[in-house]
């Protein structure tokens, strides 16, 4: 169903700073807060949960969702890094840490369906040996923490389709540049 609500408020505010601490370490930090509401979207449909003992949803024409938290817009997100990279006589190193938080948010327009707040940590360290111009090895980690959190989701008259993110990974790369 594609629908339109009538009118949604957006306000924020947001914050990102870079520090470079030597010439070897730069360090970032990002804040932002969002307030999306609808304020006005009259006979919206949505999918209400029928419960024990009928499950699956039930497509119903609300009156109206003024009010509620637009879908995919957390009050909060955040995110921090810190890069290294320094040359040695053998070749230079890189390591980047960095994380990212995403306040609670709704995936319908009813705000039934919710992603709780989560922390994602990734990692990449690599080396490119002086000896072999053009050559990076590189290791990298995602979703170090390993945490469950749903990437998308599928209401039906069925049930809520899910689709969760990827759980930690790892792996590496050769890289060649000529």
């Amino acid at each position: 169903v594609t629908q339109n609500a009538a009118v949604g408020h957006i306000d924020g505010v947001e914050f990102n700073g870079t520090v470079r601490a030597t010439p070897d370490l730069t360090m970032t930090l990002g804040i932002a807060y969002l307030k999306a509401k609808y304020v006005s979207f009259k006979d919206a449909e949505v999918y209400v949960a029928n419960g024990a003992p009928g499950y699956g949803n039930t497509e119903v024409i609300l009156p109206s969702v003024a009010g509620k938290r637009l879908p995919y817009a957390p009050d909060w997100t955040g995110n921090a890094s810190i890069d290294y990279a320094h040359t040695f006589a053998s070749g230079r190193v890189d390591l980047n840490v960095n994380g990212n938080y995403r306040g609670r948010f709704y995936f319908d327009p009813n705000n039934r369906v919710t992603q709780h707040p989560y922390v994602l940590l990734n990692a990449q360290l690599s080396f490119a040996p002086a000896g072999v111009p053009g050559l990076r090895l590189v290791l990298w980690g995602k979703n170090l923490t390993n945490h469950n959190y749903l990437q998308s989701v599928l209401e039906t008259p069925f049930a809520d389709a899910v689709s969760w993110a990827p759980p930690r990974t790892f792996g590496g790369r050769v890289e060649f540049e000529f």
